[in-house]
Order: C-alpha cells, then structure tokens, then sequence
C-alpha cells in the first residue's frame, strides 16, 4: 500500500469504529513497514488486539490494541472523543504493563502520548496527510521499534544518549541475530562513530552517511559496497558521490576491515543512530 492509497483509502472511509479498528491497524502496519499483531504473535501473548484488561477500579475491559513494552492503542470513529479515549487507556495502563506510549487514533489523526517516568507527558500527533511524508511516517514508525525515541527526556540530554542506546542495540543485533563476531562487530561500530564524527567536524560532507543509510534502506544489497566507497574515500582523500573528502583519517584503520552485509533492520537501526545524532539540522556531537 502506497502512502497515497493509504491516505485516499481512510479518508474516504465511513466506517464506524467497530468495523475501522483493526483493518485501519493492519493497513498502517503494511504501510509503515512493521509486524502486525496477526502475522508476528498468534499467540496474543505479547502483540495483539483486543487485549482484555482490569480497569483501575476492578472492572473488566478491551484495549484496542497492545504490544508489549511499546504501546497501547485505542481507536474511537471519525470525529470521536480523543480524550475519552485517552482517558480509557489511563484506566488500562497498568493493566498493560505500563507502555511507554499511549496511542489513540479517530481514524483521521493519531496521536502519541508519552508516559515516560519523571518527565511531563507530551503529545505527538500524526493527520492522515502528514503520513504522505516520509520522514514523518519514519518517527511514527519507532513507536513500534524504539518507543524510547519519544522520550521528553532525550530533547533535554540532547540526542547522543539515543544514538549509543541504538548502537548497542544495535550491536546484539549483529552478534546474536546476524551472528558476526564480537570483535568485527565492534570495530565496524568504531568505524562508524568515527564516520559521523568527521562529518561533525566537517572532514566530509554533511549527512554523507545518513544519506547513503538511506539510499540503503530501499536496497539492503547496496549497503556493503557503498560503506566500502566512504571509508576508502575517508581513507586517501576524493569525492565520493555526496562530495569530497579533503584529509587523510587513519587510512589503516578504515581499510583494516571490510563492513559487513547488513539486512534491512540492521540498517534501519544504523540510519536511525545517524539521524539520532542530528539536532534541528545541526550535528550533535557524540563525544
């Protein structure tokens, strides 16, 4: 499902709430690229609709839906009370194990509250045309891979504590699931940091990894060679296709290892800790 389809399709719907829910859930899952409830847990066990609850005060419920140390979601119609929603949700939060995000969505808007610890909840909201942007359809794409991205305290910290929490995860990734080994992982990871590094300090041009991330993401197969291109260029100075590089960085260090062949969640991974590390548009430094 293309953005636009995604778009025209619920903009026309006049379903009501009952009938909208889950095909609405299931057709932004398709369309942000993400595991559905169906398909990823048969079991319900820890990502699933109709997720029964105890209310605060003892009652029994239904949260529209839930996946575990990431959401609860609930739906209202077209033009239903938000706040009431958010309300119920409040009401199976703990019940819920406590997501870090509460979700409530009327078809035409979806909005993100936070619920994180020690900091004042604030509002993320999606409309249906906002989800045309990709940028925009990547930030609400982390509320199911990385909630912790909304977290108010980031905004205070500044972006690195996200980018090294992302790495590390990033890291296991590699090691348990990809099975490369530690050592390769890590240099590769050095490799990187030292990548983003040189574009703070404008050694190289501006967001040439993130772009390359990128390009990437639409076609994990390129990822090897393109990453071989930069550190090379990064190594003895030319231009790679985003411009020029002017010094030579440690040329040992950059040729000493080949990068590895990532799939697309590594890399998705990887371009979130590039763009992690971007502030309104300018570096922040991770060192």
């Amino acid at each position: 499902m293309s953005p636009q389809d995604f778009v025209n399709k619920w903009r026309s719907s006049k379903l009501k709430e009952e009938a909208a829910a889950q095909p609405h859930f299931l057709d932004l899952c398709r369309l942000l690229g993400v595991d559905d409830p169906i398909s990823s847990d048969p079991t319900g066990k820890s990502y699933t609709f109709e997720k029964h609850v105890k209310k605060v005060m003892g009652n029994k419920g239904f949260a529209d839906v839930w996946k575990r140390g990431c959401f609860g979601w609930e739906y209202k119609g077209k033009g239903g009370n938000l706040e009431k929603a958010y309300l119920q949700l409040l009401t199976y939060k703990d019940d819920l194990e406590n997501p870090p995000l509460l979700i409530i969505s009327d078809i035409n808007s979806i909005e993100i509250r936070t619920q994180f610890l020690g900091v004042p909840t604030e509002t993320t909201t999606y409309k249906l045309d906002d989800l045309l942007d990709p940028e925009k359809r990547e930030k609400l794409r982390q509320a199911w891979l990385n909630p912790e991205s909304f977290n108010p305290r980031l905004e205070r910290t500044g972006i690195t504590e996200a980018s090294f929490i992302t790495l590390r995860d990033l890291a296991d990734y590699l090691k348990d699931t990809l099975n490369y080994p530690a050592d390769k992982t890590a240099h590769f990871l050095v490799k990187v940091v030292f990548s983003l590094y040189a574009e703070d300090e404008e050694i190289v041009p501006q967001q040439m990894f993130l772009q390359m991330l990128r390009s990437a993401q639409k076609k994990p197969n390129l990822f090897k060679p393109m990453c071989e291109k930069i550190f090379a260029m990064m190594s003895k100075g030319g231009y790679f296709c985003f411009g020029r590089s002017s010094f030579t960085l440690m040329a040992e260090f950059l040729r000493a290892m080949r990068p590895p062949e990532l799939d697309k969640k590594a890399i998705s991974d990887l371009y979130q800790a590039a763009e992690q590390k971007l502030e309104k548009g300018r570096p922040c430094h991770l060192w």
